[in-house]
């Protein structure tokens, strides 16, 4: 049953603990944590019963999980599907099916009070906005770069870009470490400007980070190569093919370049 997550492994008994905690109307000992392949890659789904209420709002449960998986785990579910009580599929002595689960899911045979899906249908007007958005290539303000990364968090999460919180952290998006870097070289091309690729650690948020952008960068050091010891590759289709270990490494690379030019 173990779940392997961009080259990481995962148990799903510790997802299913950590997930069963977080939320007062989660019932413990009724969630089920499996993979399932979506756009050519292997995602974490989410099966959890739920205690029935009136006027609940389920999004908020959904959230709690989604979080929690993320700061405990380091990875962000793409499927949560909450259940009806007494629904998910169990053997005779009470264990959790987790594939019995996967495949009436994939089915659609589960009692599904709400789903949540990474990747859920979003009016075709989001796109043709977010393509709108046109930026000219110097003197960037904090408006035209905080409009740029929430562009970009809203390309990755596949919602409008309204809907963005700019106080949110960046992890809370689930932007991992490969996430994080592409989206710091993305940056560079923006304001045309070299960024430490720590940035999104030391500025967690889209405000702060615009913030710091906008009236801290050094406008005396154009951007450079990014990744000298790597030629002369685009820094986020490096990243892009990266796990997150692979990215924490290119990380300590870069940092560790940086020492010896010092």
């Amino acid at each position: 049953d173990l779940i392997i997550i961009r080259g990481t492994n995962h148990y799903p008994q510790d997802l299913e603990s950590t997930i069963e905690n977080c939320h007062n109307l989660l019932r413990a000992g009724n969630v089920a944590a499996f993979s399932n392949e979506y756009e050519n890659e292997e995602r974490l789904v989410i099966v959890a019963e739920v205690r029935e209420k009136q006027n609940v709002n389920w999004l908020e449960v959904v959230e709690s999980i989604r979080n929690s998986v993320i700061t405990a785990h380091g990875i962000t579910p793409y499927k949560i599907v909450l259940l009806k009580s007494k629904s998910i599929l169990k053997t005779s002595s009470g264990k959790i099916k987790r594939n019995a689960n996967k495949n009436a899911l994939l089915k659609n045979e589960l009692e599904i009070i709400y789903e949540w899906d990474f990747n859920q249908t979003i009016d075709s007007k989001i796109n043709s906005l977010n393509k709108e958005i046109v930026f000219e290539t110097n003197n960037k303000n904090k408006e035209q770069i905080v409009e740029f990364i929430s562009k970009k968090v809203s390309e990755e999460l596949k919602i409008h870009i309204n809907e963005i919180d700019k106080e949110k952290p960046f992890s809370e998006y689930g932007f991992d470490s490969a996430k994080s870097l592409s989206l710091v070289g993305e940056l560079e091309e923006f304001i045309n400007y070299t960024l430490e690729p720590t940035l999104l650690w030391n500025y967690p948020t889209i405000n702060k980070l615009a913030n710091f952008l906008s009236t801290e960068k050094t406008k005396d050091e154009p951007k450079t190569d990014l990744l000298k010891f790597t030629g002369t590759e685009k820094f986020e289709e490096i990243v892009s093919s990266l796990s997150d270990k692979e990215a924490e490494e290119l990380l300590l690379m870069k940092l560790n370049s940086e020492n010896l030019d010092s």
